[in-house]
């Protein structure tokens, strides 16, 4: 007995009620609040929310299903996951989608990396696409590529454009070379061409407005004059001959006295002051070749009575020194604004054709002062201008923004203006 009160049973009638936790701190609590701190024996058999534990030590599989892996991924007894790459295709396989992370920018230089959550890969690309067709192509170190070909419209160089072959450039036959704003005219060839003479297969001839050489060979020699009997003739203002032999001046704009016949059936003057005069001259003494012409105008007509005039003929354009002997002839091209007439069998650029013009402004000789208004024949001579392809015949026209075309090539070309009452000038283009 301690305290009046002697021992007795826990379950008997002097408790009621439920323990207190201080009570009985050595046992779990069925709400889950007091934690496990040691090791509990089970024995087997006894099941706990109806799993045997010996039974799911032995199988995982007792209390649920093991994990499993599909489309190549492994779980193994252990329950280890590894993924596992197909031999017959080694990478990854999802049909419901593979997530990586963000790769790297991919560049002819990187290679074939997996850094944390990014990756890159290597770009297979040749500087040589002769050794390795149907490849990537990159440049080298020197900014440099080797093809075998290459086709494009246009080639832009931002300094000089050097072509170094390691023997020599060749160009397919029938090729034309040319300045891109050539022209055959007259007085002045614009720019230059290379062409294969229209019917003459293998055949090719230069255009272009002056040659100088220390040296030239020719197999055959021809030279053009204003003359009919030599397959050319220009139509200018007037012409005259040269009378007596006469020296062009030592320097640009030095003066010499030109005596000239006088016109058969015309009495007077046969030029104008300050008309522009073109002497051509073609030597061929002395194993060398020369065929320049020199441009310049005239003034202070004289006449002497005896069927020549003089004149003072001061130079502006040309060579300057050079001889001219009695039967020169000199093409009087007038004064800015002078129409020309031009007929050519033997231009090697496109003839035959008939070619009328007109130029303007400070001199005759300068190609961007000569107009051509209407050409009949082979076209090609006129460039640009045109446009229409090499051997075109035809029928050419312009002037005051209009122009119009017809020839065998197969089109009608007119940009014209015309006037519609209120409407004022209307432009129509039609190319057929």
């Amino acid at each position: 007995m301690v305290g009046g009160t002697t021992s007795h049973d826990i379950a008997g009638p002097k408790h009621y009620g439920t323990l207190d936790d201080i009570q009985a701190p050595q046992f779990l609590k069925g709400d889950g609040t007091r934690p496990l701190i040691g090791n509990l024996s089970v024995s087997g058999g006894v099941t706990i929310d109806g799993v045997d534990l010996d039974v799911h030590a032995a199988d995982p599989d007792a209390h649920h299903n093991r994990a499993t892996g599909v489309n190549a991924i492994a779980v193994t007894v252990g329950q280890a996951i590894s993924l596992n790459l197909r031999a017959s295709n080694p990478g990854l396989a999802d049909d419901d989608g593979l997530y990586l992370g963000t790769p790297a920018a991919v560049s002819a230089s990187t290679t074939n990396t997996v850094i944390d959550t990014g990756h890159s890969h290597q770009v297979l690309a040749y500087s040589d696409a002769v050794t390795y067709p149907s490849q990537l192509l990159r440049s080298d170190a020197q900014s440099s590529v080797i093809l075998n070909r290459l086709t494009a419209n246009e080639v832009l160089a931002p300094n000089n454009l050097r072509i170094a072959p390691a023997t020599r450039v060749d160009f397919a036959d029938g090729t034309t070379l040319r300045n891109e704003n050539f022209a055959s005219t007259i007085p002045a060839i614009t720019g230059w061409q290379i062409n294969e003479v229209a019917g003459v297969a293998g055949w090719y001839a230069l255009t272009i407005g002056a040659i100088q050489t220390d040296e030239l060979h020719t197999r055959v020699f021809v030279s053009d004059e204003v003359r009919v009997d030599r397959g050319e003739e220009y139509w200018a203002k007037s012409y005259g001959i040269v009378a007596d032999a006469f020296t062009m001046p030592g320097s640009i704009n030095g003066t010499v006295a030109v005596t000239f016949e006088d016109s058969p059936i015309m009495a007077g003057a046969v030029f104008s002051n300050g008309d522009w005069l073109m002497f051509q001259q073609v030597d061929t003494s002395g194993g060398g070749f020369s065929n320049v012409r020199v441009w310049g105008t005239v003034a202070g007509y004289t006449d002497n009575g005896d069927g020549t005039q003089t004149w003072t003929f001061t130079l502006r354009q040309g060579t300057t020194g050079l001889d001219f002997q009695a039967g020169a002839l000199a093409v009087d091209f007038g004064q800015s604004g002078q129409g020309t007439i031009h007929l050519s069998a033997i231009d090697l650029s496109g003839a035959p054709y008939i070619r009328f013009g007109r130029w303007a402004g400070a001199n005759p000789y300068t190609p961007a002062n000569i107009t051509t208004h209407v050409q009949i024949g082979n076209l090609t001579s006129l460039g640009t201008v045109s446009g229409s392809p090499t051997g075109t015949y035809g029928i050419f026209a312009s002037g005051n923004g209009q122009t119009a075309e017809l020839s065998d090539a197969g089109k009608i070309v007119i940009c014209a203006v015309m006037f519609m009452g209120r409407l004022g000038p209307l432009t129509v283009g039609l190319a057929l």
